[in-house]
């Protein structure tokens, strides 16, 4: 691939080669770029102010297992919830379901013409989706590495467990190939998120098998028709700056904290199981390195400020974390801080205080305990 303003993500003939050393994207190289310098955001601390008419404020996102898409959905919460707006709620809480989402799996049905806000698990179906949504919704999802996507899928799950196994599944003596067959032969929703989990979130595979490299080529081209920006894990903070971009957002409105990260050492893969995943997942594969080209045509087209804008993004977000991890009760910060049971309440106190109430009082719903970090 071609440099994008000296700001490349990097060229790479095999998948395996691009697994990032950090959990945070390293680029490979700094983009040369002479700029003065931004002054720093003012008021950075204080609560945002309400939506301008141009800041979008209807949004989908499509979320995709164990690819940073609970940290891209605090976000777009986190907004939401500051500026007022409505969300869609699942009647399981947390998630729609396993199959593709349809109108009865709401809480609330929509009023007032539609939701603004869709961030909950479920299969992708657009046609569904945009009937309880407000027009004009900007759809947006996330893919991640498949190599590194199928080691968090199988720690966070914990499927090796789940399937009898035990052990580090990198090690020379473990049944890597035993693992993936058992992967295949089980119908657990868990199993299936490592084998070509994200195709599958993203509604376009299923139990198919033996499927074209044509027709699959033909559904990620579906895809990018039906969704205005497709994140990478990889290049999370690149791509929020182009998410501000699309959304009209302030650098505040894009400040994140991860979430779901591993706590526990990382187990590293050898050639060999990257070969044989990068083989495996196929699908998803293509969908990365599809993706990964329109990431970097996105950021050719932003141009040159795209470096400046990243670099000051980054000072923003170190600034702000900074003051809320020692000043947890300064003005502005109890919008990164906030710790309740669920958005779920959040999201229909306004609409019905009885079914808000319930919610509160459900243990299953006290265990999920989302916060807006």
């Amino acid at each position: 691939m071609e440099d994008c303003y000296r700001y490349s993500i990097g060229k790479e003939s095999r998948v395996e080669a691009i697994i990032p050393k950090s959990k945070s994207a390293v680029i490979s190289q700094e983009p040369n770029i002479v700029y003065k310098e931004r002054p720093r955001s003012e008021n950075w601390t204080q609560p945002p102010p309400r939506i301008s008419t141009t800041a979008q404020k209807v949004i989908v996102l499509a979320k995709t297992h164990k690819t940073a898409s609970s940290t891209l959905a605090t976000i777009i919460q986190r907004f939401g919830i500051t500026n007022n707006l409505s969300f869609a709620v699942p009647k399981l809480l947390v998630r729609f379901g396993h199959t593709p989402f349809t109108p009865d799996m709401l809480a609330i049905q929509p009023k007032h013409g539609g939701f603004h806000i869709f961030v909950n698990h479920v299969p992708f179906n657009k046609t569904s989706i945009q009937q309880v949504m407000k027009p004009k919704a900007k759809f947006v999802t996330i893919v991640r590495n498949p190599v590194t996507h199928f080691s968090s899928a199988v720690n966070f799950f914990n499927l090796t467990e789940r399937l009898n196994m035990s052990g580090n599944i990198y090690s020379p003596d473990f049944a890597f190939s035993t693992l993936l067959e058992r992967i295949v032969q089980s119908n657990h929703p868990f199993c299936r998120s490592a084998y070509n989990g994200q195709m599958r979130d993203l509604g376009q595979f299923y139990n198919e098998s033996d499927l074209s490299r044509e027709v699959i080529a033909e559904r990620i081209k579906l895809l990018d028709e039906q969704f205005d920006l497709v994140l990478l894990q990889d290049y999370f903070d690149e791509s929020l700056i182009l998410l501000r971009r699309e959304m009209f957002w302030s650098f505040e409105d894009i400040v994140y904290k991860s979430k779901n990260v591993r706590k526990r050492k990382r187990e590293l893969p050898r050639q060999h199981h990257i070969d044989v995943i990068t083989k495996w997942n196929y699908v998803d594969v293509m969908l990365y390195k599809y993706f990964k080209e329109v990431l970097q045509k996105k950021i050719k087209e932003y141009g040159p400020s795209f470096g400046e804008d990243l670099r000051h993004f980054r000072r923003v977000k170190t600034e702000v974390l900074n003051l809320c991890q020692k000043k947890p009760k300064s003005e502005g910060c109890h919008d990164f801080q906030m710790n309740v049971p669920s958005y779920t309440i959040l999201s229909i106190k306004k609409e019905n205080k009885t079914l808000a109430r319930e919610l509160l009082q459900n243990k299953r719903m006290m265990r999920t305990n989302l916060t807006l970090f």
